[in-house]
Order: structure tokens, then sequence, then C-alpha cells
């Protein structure tokens, strides 16, 4: 695992190994803190494996479950955080741009 000091939250990533690919996929364990907002070019699938997780989009928030998911564009600032006393689990996988 790796750990992301700036954001207090640990990823793994799941294809490091594969060159030339268009997704990367991540397990990622939220902080249950996390207040600093994100944005980069591209969309992203999120779905999550353990726990709760409030997830941040825009001026919106969710509140997803172990078996919910969410697709969105990642150029709108989005954080998430991990809820309750387990530190959620998620599969995060970005598609860093656009084709057209």
């Amino acid at each position: 695992d790796r750990k992301d000091n700036s954001n207090d939250y640990f990823y793994e990533p799941l294809a490091f190994r594969m060159t030339g690919k268009s997704m990367e996929p991540f397990i990622v364990l939220p902080s249950f803190n996390n207040k600093e907002s994100m944005s980069h070019e591209g969309e992203e699938f999120i779905y999550v494996l353990e726990g709760s997780w409030e997830f941040t989009y825009g001026d919106q928030i969710y509140v997803l479950h172990k078996g919910d998911s969410i697709y969105f564009d990642s150029s709108i600032p989005h954080v998430g955080k991990s809820l309750g006393t387990v530190r959620a689990r998620v599969l995060a996988v970005l598609y860093p741009s656009k084709r057209s």
C-alpha cells in the first residue's frame, strides 16, 4: 500500500505494471477527515467495497455504502471521506482523458 500524506489516504495501484493503458484502477482507503477537493481531466468510476463513504461532487453531497457506485466527470471538484468507525475501502477507476 502507498500513503499520500497530503490527503491522508491510502491507495494501492492495481495495474501499475501495464504500459499504454487507458484506465488507472486503484483500491483506496479514504481518511475520515479529507477536506481538500481535487479535479483533473477525465472520468472516474467508484465502487464501495466496504464501509460507508461521503462523496462531495461540486456542491452536492452523496453518501455511499457497500455495493454502491458512482460515475462522474472528474474535472468537477470532488472529495471523499470515510464515515463511521471503520475506514471505507473503494475501487476507483480513473480514465485520465476523454477521447473524441
